[in-house]
C-alpha cells in the first residue's frame, strides 16, 4: 500500500475598497482568516502588500489524498470570500504540489 498525498495551494489577491488605514485592513483580513479557519480544514497566511491599505495577498494551503477534494475545498474558500462581500477578489490561482 502506498501512502500518497497532494498539497493544494491557493493564492488570492484582494482589494479592500473601504479600508482607509492599515488598522482597518487588518480587521478585515483577521475576520476573513478567522472565518475561513473555522469553516475549512486549511492553513492561511497573509503575504506581500503588507503596507498597502487597500491590497492584501493571502495564501491558503490544504492537504489530502484526493485531488478532487482539494479542488472543491479551495473553490469553496474562493466562493466564501466572494459571498461575504468584505473585499473584492482581483486574482486567484490554485496549484497542486
Amino acid at each position: 500500500m502506498t501512502d500518497s498525498f497532494q498539497i493544494g495551494l491557493l493564492t488570492i489577491d484582494l482589494h479592500l475598497a473601504e479600508a482607509q488605514s492599515l488598522k482597518a485592513k487588518r480587521q478585515v483580513i483577521k475576520s476573513i482568516k478567522d472565518r475561513l479557519k473555522n469553516r475549512n480544514n486549511i492553513s492561511i497566511a497573509e503575504y506581500g502588500a503588507m503596507d498597502k491599505w487597500q491590497s492584501a495577498k493571502l495564501v491558503i494551503c490544504t492537504v489530502s489524498n484526493n485531488h478532487r477534494h482539494i479542488e472543491q475545498n479551495l473553490q469553496s474558500v474562493i466562493n466564501q470570500i466572494d459571498n461575504w462581500r468584505l473585499c473584492e477578489i482581483t486574482r486567484n490561482k490554485i496549484e497542486f504540489l
